[in-house]
């Protein structure tokens, strides 16, 4: 039986075989990766050293310029030393790994993944075991980099953009404060987005890449939460056998986002205003004081004035959380929204379940537009998961919402059920330019996701010109929304 020290070849590998990430021992982790020796005169010598070792490689020609081998192709190991060519003028390549064998030569010093050189005299098979553990550095920042662009495309899909002019100014507000360091209280009804804003003003401050903690407090029993926020000592009360940090302390220098905050105790609330005020708390059965740096994020859904009046919330800490207040309206008071809600859903969905071309039918928003949303957003988020996985062909019905929501009988698809909702949309006499961005933005994402993103197709099929569409795209905030042709037979005539 082969071990998994070893390669198919016999060769020796670089890696010995762990649990995570599982690798089969006849797999080779340089598969796919090519190695650049800039070394003179020792080039060959190291480029035939890692060939035999599983990675391919080639040398870069005494005194030629590394720009030229980088014009040919891409490399993901470069090794340089003493006698390598005169230093580059630009950066290095994205995501390259760059090592010295020997001093590292006079340029190239930007270039360096490691500050140190290795020497002269290496053995290439530690060399190769150094570049694996970079390479899976490097895989383990751009797998990081996908999933954050995924989390963000998650908390910003449709639900922060609006055709109200009153919830464009409150995105306006949350844009300006995001990258300062003010305590927000965002209020509204449950499933109006309060934990996606939460996070979206996270993720545009300066602390982004420092933790974001969400801390439930109505989840929790009040004797739990206490500790659950600011941590306890060893023997602060039975079943505390060790210290323990709090989320306050998990989040240092990053965010805490206190959803529910109107479920704290009276006791809590005492302590979380000197944790406002003093930027200081106390571990449970601790004495000492630690300072923190943490920006604090409150919602509620309930009037918290109220609150104050029944003796149930306390008002310094009230007035101390409300330095910036958004008010996230319900989804029925912003119905002119739905179109695009929608689309942005059902694109994600489609690619969570890996399906075509799919769109909402107009039966289906009018029934969508008539509905009150008594869970608002995450209500609709629901809505439309299920509408995708029930659907089997290419556009959503009635008969693919819940029962609850197709109610009375509404007019048939066409031009009078496309009416209906429309006016269906409109909760109050707009200027009419405003009341049709929400319509045109629906209508061209329909003609875009039926034409696989073909603008040419589906231009013609709108009957404008090209120039017309890209202004329209432009004007809606389409021109860099991915549309996955699939496959061209699931098009409709």
């Amino acid at each position: 039986m082969e071990s998994p020290e070893t390669n198919p070849q016999g060769v020796s590998a670089a890696f010995a075989q762990r649990p995570w990430p599982q690798r089969n021992a006849q797999d080779s982790p340089f598969q796919h990766c090519r190695a650049l020796c800039v070394l003179g005169a020792e080039g060959p010598r190291w480029a035939t050293a890692l060939s035999a070792l599983g990675l391919p490689s080639v040398t870069l020609p005494a005194g030629q310029p590394i720009a030229r081998a980088l014009e040919r192709g891409s490399w993901d190991l470069i090794l340089i030393g003493p006698d390598s060519s005169p230093g580059p003028t630009g950066p290095a390549p994205a995501d390259a790994v760059v090592f010295a064998i020997g001093a590292a030569p006079d340029g190239w010093a930007g270039w360096m993944t490691e500050e140190r050189a290795f020497a002269a005299d290496s053995d290439p098979a530690e060399v190769l075991h150094a570049f694996g553990r970079a390479l899976e550095t490097r895989t383990l920042r751009q797998e990081n980099r996908a999933l954050r662009q995924r989390l963000e495309d998650f908390v910003h899909t449709g639900t922060f953009s609006s055709c109200d002019p009153a919830f464009q100014e409150l995105l306006s507000t949350a844009e300006a404060v995001a990258d300062t360091r003010a305590t927000v209280l965002l209020l509204g009804e449950s499933g109006t987005g309060k934990t996606r804003l939460a996070r979206a003003l996270h993720d545009r401050s300066s602390r982004r890449e420092a933790p974001f903690q969400v801390v439930h407090c109505g989840a929790l029993p009040p004797a739990l939460l206490e500790s659950e926020l600011f941590g306890h000592v060893k023997g602060a009360f039975t079943g505390a056998t060790q210290d323990r940090a709090g989320r306050f302390e998990a989040a240092q220098g990053g965010t805490i986002f206190l959803d529910e905050i109107q479920s704290a105790p009276l006791d809590l609330q005492v302590k979380l205003l000197r944790v406002l005020q003093e930027r200081v708390l106390e571990r449970v059965g601790e004495s000492r004081s630690r300072e923190i740096d943490v920006r604090i994020i409150a919602a509620s859904n309930q009037d918290l004035e109220a609150a104050i009046e029944r003796g149930e919330f306390r008002e310094d800490l009230f007035w101390r959380l409300n330095v910036v207040s958004l008010t996230l309206p319900a989804l029925r008071d912003r119905k002119q929204d739905l179109p695009a809600l929608c689309a942005g859903f059902i694109q994600r969905f489609r690619e969570e379940y890996e399906r075509g071309s799919l769109a909402l039918g107009a039966a289906a928003l009018a029934h969508l537009a008539a509905y009150d949303w008594p869970g608002n957003i995450r209500q609709l988020e629901n809505v439309i998961e299920r509408a995708v996985v029930l659907c089997d062909g290419e556009t959503i019905g009635p008969e693919h919402l819940p029962e609850e929501l197709r109610g009375d009988a509404l007019p048939s698809a066409g031009p009078e059920a496309s009416l209906h909702w429309g006016m269906t949309l409109l909760q109050e006499i707009q200027p009419l330019k405003q009341a049709m961005m929400g319509p045109e933005r629906a209508i061209l994402l329909h003609a875009l996701q039926r034409t696989g993103g073909n603008r040419s197709e589906a231009a013609d099929r709108l009957g404008i010109n090209r120039t017309t569409l890209f202004h329209k795209m432009r004007k809606h905030g389409l021109m860099d929304q991915d549309f996955d042709p699939g496959d061209s037979r699931q098009r409709t005539g």
